[in-house]
């Protein structure tokens, strides 16, 4: 019925709050640039009223989770999370300030016209809207905050291996990316090499350990991206 059609209509537009919100970010050039690209294949009834819609998107600019250009920002979604910290909702990731977080190091604190709080409410909507529930939005909250509590692992030089400085960002990482601290640890550490039938560990340097934890950290992101576009083309179809 008529009633149908518009909130599949009314759903496909909310779909823009997700895309923008961890697709969209500031640059230098815009304060709402979006980093992806998204295609829409919508369909119609004889009578043009739309039936559903499925999104296929891809994520541009995955390296801007790790490193931004002086007077730009990371994802909108990240510094909704730490900007909105003290929102109930959000106090259980336990984030902190910006400036804590080396990933957003170089991250403007706001971004002119926008303003990160009614962002994230009208995020939170829209998720409510596309069917996510509490638990669920909470747990994409907690895998965005687990990117950026990631970026804080720190790694030294121990002649030809890296060690970590401080076990606090890898423990609290893997809490909220539902991992194992010691395998995630181990992931960033240690290189494995496969031949034929043995397996054999190799120690990384410390500028490996830091490639793998930001190459790690840009995939996590990337498939957490893509898992919500799928997640809404369910509801679109």
């Amino acid at each position: 019925g008529a009633g149908g059609i518009r909130g599949v209509e009314d759903q496909v537009m909310r779909t823009n709050h997700v895309l923008e919100a961890f697709g969209n970010a500031m640059t230098v050039r815009n304060n709402n640039s979006s980093r992806f690209g998204k295609w829409l294949d919508m369909r119609f009834d004889p009578s043009l009223g739309m039936l559903g819609c499925r999104i296929t998107s891809y994520l541009l600019e995955v390296t801007r989770v790790c490193h931004q250009a002086p007077g730009e920002r990371g994802f909108h979604v990240l510094c909704q999370l730490v900007n909105g910290r003290s929102d109930p909702f959000l106090q259980r990731l336990g984030l902190g300030a910006m400036s804590e977080y080396s990933y957003l190091q170089n991250s403007q604190v706001s971004a002119p016209g926008i303003n990160d709080a009614y962002c994230f409410a009208e995020l939170r909507g829209s998720f409510g809207a596309l069917g996510f529930d509490e638990g669920e939005q909470l747990q994409i909250f907690s895998i965005a905050a687990g990117v950026l509590v990631l970026g804080n692992c720190v790694f030294d030089a121990d002649e030809d291996r890296a060690l970590l400085r401080d076990a606090a960002p890898l423990l609290r990482g893997g809490e909220l990316l539902g991992v194992d601290p010691r395998t995630l640890g181990r992931c960033m550490l240690w290189r494995k090499v496969v031949a034929g039938r043995e397996v054999t560990e190799t120690p990384l340097k410390a500028d490996q350990a830091r490639a793998v934890r930001d190459g790690l950290s840009r995939i996590v992101y990337r498939y957490l991206f893509e898992w919500l576009i799928r997640r809404m083309n369910l509801q679109l179809s």
